[in-house]
């Protein structure tokens, strides 16, 4: 074998193993349904929300679990919860308008704060005084963790004393919004 053929044949087998560590398949799935329904927000009856039920019907489908997931607020059709197969006929029940299935997992672990802290106090919702708030404040919240991605989240309302991640300002109203969980991996 020549030098550059063992470059080549190298190159293929770091390329390989690259690949490998990485989510083998995933494929998206446009308003999931479970037996006749929509797939509830929910994995029973308002408790373990979000990635707990997208991760069950995941594996129905033969996947893994779920990557990634859209919430669909009050969908106007019904929903089923995946934990207890109770149908929700209420509009006020959420779905999902999207669910990111994955296969060939060398998934990194996934980490859950409740009540998130920054600095001695709750973590405020907003990643800015009033501006970028939910997503954003959460993803900044998992990289000072040393985490690179949010999984999930969730808003407790009304909590007062929080304080801002990217001016360590602290919100000292009666309505400052905070989290009720942060997940990061």
């Amino acid at each position: 074998m020549t030098n550059t053929s063992r470059y080549v044949v190298l190159s293929a087998a770091l390329g390989l193993a690259l690949a490998g560590a990485a989510r083998a398949e995933i494929t998206d799935f446009a308003a999931p349904a479970y037996k006749g329904h929509l797939l509830d927000w929910c994995f029973t009856w308002a408790a373990e929300c979000g990635k707990k039920p997208a991760d069950a019907w995941c594996k129905l489908q033969g996947y893994d679990g779920a990557e990634a997931f859209n919430k669909w607020e009050n969908p106007n059709k019904s929903t089923r919860l995946i934990g207890s197969n109770q149908v929700c006929d209420e509009p006020e029940c959420d779905s999902y308008t999207k669910i990111a299935c994955f296969k060939g997992d060398d998934e990194e672990e996934v980490t859950t704060y409740k009540k998130p802290k920054y600095k001695g106090r709750r973590l405020d919702w907003c990643r800015s005084w009033a501006a970028d708030c939910g997503k954003p404040a959460a993803q900044a919240y998992c990289e000072w963790k040393g985490d690179t991605a949010v999984v999930d989240f969730k808003i407790a309302e009304n909590i007062g004393n929080t304080k801002i991640i990217s001016s360590g300002q602290n919100c000292d109203m009666n309505d400052c919004d905070g989290f009720a969980f942060i997940s990061c991996k």
